[in-house]
């Protein structure tokens, strides 16, 4: 097997950037999502915008052989009550992985796409969709980021809940959702190959746990 593949983990599941985790975040057990009652002033957004992506980075161990690219965000369906997010839903397309640092013709573009959509990543043929369900959207105050968003992650059969910062704006036609890059443990929705600590594998093919995501997504109408 060739070294590419593994460090093309990159996205290793929904993905980490070289050396220190950046804005490192638990999951946890999902959380019970509560949709709030639709109203008269509800508004519905069921319409995803071309261009709208997670954006991932993973690497081996010391960050030798980082790997970035993206995953599509293929559908949404958010409920705005008020202005104000209220409900929302996310389908995440695990077929349309893309890997920004190697060429889309390359032979090791091929080989490393083809290795994330296999059984020991993200095993796509079984698991074709991730999805994300918001379960609160809290105010910030003052700095970076306007909102604090909580939902849960299901990700190869596996459902956690993630919080992580974002900027959510709402107009009358659309509603985007720019979050901060954070990083997740892959281990935590049992993606475990050649994780760190693993018995018999070589310091090069071990592959870091963490992977960095960030979100960036519109729904119109």
């Amino acid at each position: 097997m060739k070294k590419i593949f593994i460090t093309g983990f990159a996205f290793a599941a929904l993905l980490s950037s070289c050396g220190e985790a950046e804005n490192k975040i638990e999951s946890h057990e999902a959380k019970e999502v509560k949709h709030e009652e639709v109203k008269e002033t509800s508004v519905n957004y069921a319409t995803i915008k071309e261009g709208s992506v997670v954006k991932w980075m993973g690497s081996h161990i010391g960050g030798v052989g980082a790997h970035n690219g993206t995953v599509t965000v293929s559908a949404g369906d958010l409920t705005v009550t008020d202005g104000k997010l209220a409900n929302g839903t996310f389908s995440i397309d695990m077929t349309t992985i893309h890997v920004e640092d190697l060429e889309k013709d390359s032979e090791d573009y091929g080989k490393l796409v083809g290795h994330l959509g296999n059984e020991d990543f993200f095993n796509v043929a079984k698991f074709a969709n991730a999805t994300f369900e918001l379960t609160e959207v809290a105010p910030i105050e003052g700095g970076e980021f306007n909102s604090k968003v909580t939902g849960n992650l299901s990700l190869l059969g596996v459902d956690r809940s993630i919080t992580f910062d974002a900027n959510i704006n709402v107009s009358e036609n659309d509603v985007t959702i720019n979050s901060q890059t954070f990083t997740i443990d892959r281990t935590q929705w049992g993606n475990e190959y050649n994780k760190e600590g693993s018995e018999g594998i070589p310091a090069d093919y071990i592959i870091s746990n963490d992977i960095t995501l960030t979100i960036e997504t519109t729904v119109g109408k």
